[in-house]
């Protein structure tokens, strides 16, 4: 058994990277999140698709097919919080490539036109976290990935109720697909914008 960590980038495949590409049309067997394996459909022909839910689930399965050639398929970049790290714990021998993506950060980034070099980078995907702590001790703000119940709209209005209303909110959403929206605005103007987001990063600037 082989395996490649594959990551897809900020989604769209114009984005995807082609060694990324090369590893998945080589793979026997591919692992990912159901959108991240639709995403890829186009690129693929007679791989078989898993389609991972509960992680130890996944494991009997790779253990199942320890012959083939697998790649787990990630969103985003495989250094941020990806299954990098868990996978480590299980096949690190087995592990031949691990391919690096375009982060939704960085992506939002670029197309905010600035670096970011001084933001510190953390994740509420599924965790709980100060970040009014860690916006204090940042140099110039921090980057958030959020979910369904960590909402740009739920930091926002901790944000207004705090009274950081010099901050400012620039929240990216559906990056690089057609639906991509992105919008700016300083917390004492946050409820003319405050709504629910899908597919989102956050970033909290300071002046």
């Amino acid at each position: 058994m082989s395996i490649d960590i594959v990551g897809l980038g900020v989604g769209n495949l114009d984005y995807i990277t082609g060694i990324a590409k090369k590893k998945l049309i080589v793979s026997d067997i591919i692992i990912g999140g159901e959108r991240q394996l639709k995403d890829i459909s186009s690129l693929l022909t007679f791989q078989e698709l898993y389609t991972l839910k509960k992680l130890d689930d996944m494991k009997d399965y790779v253990d199942k097919n320890i012959d083939k050639k697998i790649c787990f398929i990630v969103s985003g970049d495989t250094g941020f919080y990806s299954l990098v790290s868990y996978l480590k714990r299980f096949y690190e021998k087995e592990i031949e490539n691990i391919i690096p993506g375009i982060s939704s950060f960085q992506y939002l980034f670029s197309k905010i036109g600035e670096t970011w070099e001084y933001y510190n980078l953390y994740s509420m995907h599924g965790r709980k976290l100060d970040f009014i702590s860690k916006l204090d001790k940042s140099k110039k703000g921090i980057v958030l990935l959020t979910d369904k119940i960590n909402t740009p709209k739920c930091i926002g209005e901790i944000l207004y109720e705090k009274k950081y209303f010099n901050i400012e909110m620039i929240i990216g959403e559906n990056l690089s697909y057609d639906n991509e929206k992105i919008e700016r605005f300083k917390i004492n103007n946050l409820k003319e914008y405050i709504r629910d987001y899908e597919m989102n990063v956050l970033i909290l600037k300071k002046e």
